[in-house]
């Protein structure tokens, strides 16, 4: 092709479309297996979604058993170690006490 000139289409004119042209859409027909496929994929994803569901439901049940376990006892424990400290009794219940809840007796010696 020369500068300048523009060579004839295929039909002998410039811009000229042949007849058994069909413009790509985008989209292509999917054989019959891809929908088979397609379903598949669906069903493990929503076993998937379910699992995940019920494993997220089965830890927030253990996380709200335990603070409903745990936080009062921390909270028995904070106020019995207060209670000593104002009594004066640290040094009689401080050893029993921290033996039975070691984390409302602060640790000494850091």
């Amino acid at each position: 092709m020369a500068r300048g000139r523009r060579e004839p289409a295929p039909n002998g004119q410039p811009g000229a479309v042949p007849h058994d042209f069909v413009p790509f859409s985008g989209a292509t027909a999917e054989p019959a297996r891809a929908g088979l496929f397609a379903g598949l994929i669906r069903m493990v994803g929503a076993e998937v979604e379910q699992i995940a569901r019920q494993a997220l439901t089965t830890a927030i049940a253990s996380l709200k058993q335990n603070l409903n376990e745990k936080v009062p006892q921390l909270v028995d424990g904070a106020v019995q170690n207060l209670a000593d400290r104002v009594t004066g009794q640290n040094e009689v219940s401080g050893a029993a006490h921290s033996v039975k809840n070691p984390i409302a007796t602060p640790a000494v010696g850091f």
